[in-house]
């Protein structure tokens, strides 16, 4: 049986509800630190508060580099 799991609270995304749009699909940083859902914001896991706003694409990929090459990459 899948798991439905726990709501746990509203994250304000937008001051205007007018600019609010229904994200369809969030995705987390390789770390878990930060969750990018659609519609271009940037919350922090652990205080769940937006703490930047990115350029809004369905295209969204997570690349960590060391030393000037890829070592780990995202699922999105």
């Amino acid at each position: 049986m899948a798991s439905t799991g726990t709501y746990m609270r509203s994250i304000p995304l937008f001051e205007d509800v007018g600019e609010r749009p229904h994200p369809g699909w969030i995705t987390f940083g390789i770390d878990g630190r930060y969750a990018y859902p659609d519609g271009g914001v940037v919350i922090d896991a652990v205080t769940k508060k937006v703490v930047a706003r990115i350029p809004t694409s369905e295209k969204l990929i997570e690349i960590d580099f060391e030393n000037g090459r890829p070592v780990r990459a995202g699922h999105r």
